[in-house]
């Protein structure tokens, strides 16, 4: 079986689209989905409708939550950093919100013979941030929090396949704000068979102006603007990482 493992969209929709048309291309119908799928864009309602027509199981991100969260104050009670989040949840529908509100934080599948658990920062928390560089003592930690064989987390937006005390964690990346100095769409693709998993990265191109004019034109923040400019590589040029698999006995 194979699963399209997406993350940390945060309200691109010209790379979820983009994404779901690579993925449609190689045969895909199945996807998981880790959370983050608002803020720091302009299309939060046009994302949750997209990512509702899915075959899915998915799981809410921390900023899902916030989001979520300044319902309950008034605008004049709101810091700025709240009011943008009002603003998204606005911006969605009621069907959206209640999509966002009953996600669970975890879901545990098992499948091919692994336990799998899927979850937006790492076993700790929500908002727990696994890196590419954290030490194997603390991933050896966290193996301890749930019986998973495999670990699926986002939230860092960076891709990776670590191992330690034989689990597996796996980070597909970020759909919509990369941080790794690729500009492009990431997403990962599991193959599951018996006893055998293979894990393959994939980075989407797409047009990444017009992600940017989008926040332009919705008169968002320049703090915004200019942190989605450093994801897509528009202050230099940066390297862009080859497409990997990664295979696991």
């Amino acid at each position: 079986m194979k699963i399209a493992v997406i993350s940390d969209i945060h309200d691109n929709l010209f790379a979820l689209e983009a994404v779901l048309s690579h993925a449609e291309s190689i045969g895909l119908t199945h996807f998981w989905c880790l959370g983050d799928y608002v803020h720091f864009g302009v299309y939060p309602q046009e994302v949750v409708k997209t990512i509702r027509k899915l075959d899915l199981i998915s799981i809410k991100g921390n900023v899902d939550r916030d989001v979520l969260a300044t319902r309950k104050k008034e605008p004049a009670e709101m810091t700025e950093k709240e009011s943008l989040f009002f603003w998204t949840y606005q911006k969605l529908s009621v069907k959206s919100r209640k999509f966002l509100k009953d996600l669970p934080e975890t879901q545990k599948i098992k499948l091919g013979g692994f336990r799998f658990l899927l979850t937006h920062g790492s076993p700790a928390g929500l908002d727990d941030p696994i890196y590419i560089d954290t030490p194997d003592e603390r991933l050896k930690e966290l193996t301890k929090l749930t019986k998973a064989d495999i670990i699926l987390c986002g939230h860092t937006h960076l891709p990776f396949v670590r191992e330690v005390n034989h689990k597996i964690f796996i980070n597909p990346g970020s759909v919509g704000k990369p941080k790794d100095g690729d500009p492009r769409a990431g997403y990962c693709v599991l193959t599951v068979k018996k006893g055998n998993i293979t894990i393959d990265h994939y980075r989407i191109e797409y047009e990444t102006e017009k992600a940017l004019n989008a926040m332009r034109e919705a008169q968002l923040p320049e703090s915004y603007i200019k942190s989605q400019e450093l994801s897509l590589g528009f202050d230099k040029v940066l390297p862009m990482l080859e497409e990997k698999k990664t295979e696991v006995p």
